[in-house]
């Protein structure tokens, strides 16, 4: 099983790089970032690859939300407004998570390295994704 995974890995990055302008990341080294959030639940782990690729919104977002702590929907609106921020909708999905942010943000070059991943090999990031917590067999 592992083999094919890696065989499929190996597969979509010789495409990505065979197409590539921009920074490439190793198949494996990917499936190594993607492993750190093996104990989020699938949504929430998705939530934090695609905030990833706005990894310069993470830190200030990460402030803002442990300075307001427990806002949702018309509040968490209301504040970002006053406070004249913009974030992507990836980004603002986080701050009802602000010690997932707060690890992100302390963890600024892993961050910075799976956006760049995310969108630059989006297919071998979401492959590796939905390897850590496989559907169920029918």
């Amino acid at each position: 099983m592992k083999t094919k995974l890696l065989a499929a890995m190996l597969a979509l990055a010789a495409t990505a790089f065979a197409q590539r302008t921009l920074p490439f990341t190793r198949p494996l080294e990917i499936g190594q970032m993607i492993s750190i959030l093996a104990p989020l639940p699938n949504s929430t782990a998705r939530q934090v690859v695609e905030a990833s690729a706005n990894w310069e919104q993470i830190q200030k977002a990460a402030k803002f939300a442990d300075a307001h702590p427990g806002l949702t929907g018309s509040d968490l609106t209301a504040a970002l407004a006053q406070a004249k921020l913009k974030f992507d909708p990836s980004v603002i999905a986080l701050l009802l998570q602000p010690r997932i942010l707060d690890a992100m943000a302390n963890n600024m070059t892993w961050t910075a390295r799976l956006g760049e991943a995310y969108l630059n090999q989006r297919d071998v990031v979401i492959f590796a994704l939905n390897g850590l917590h496989p559907a169920p067999a029918n």
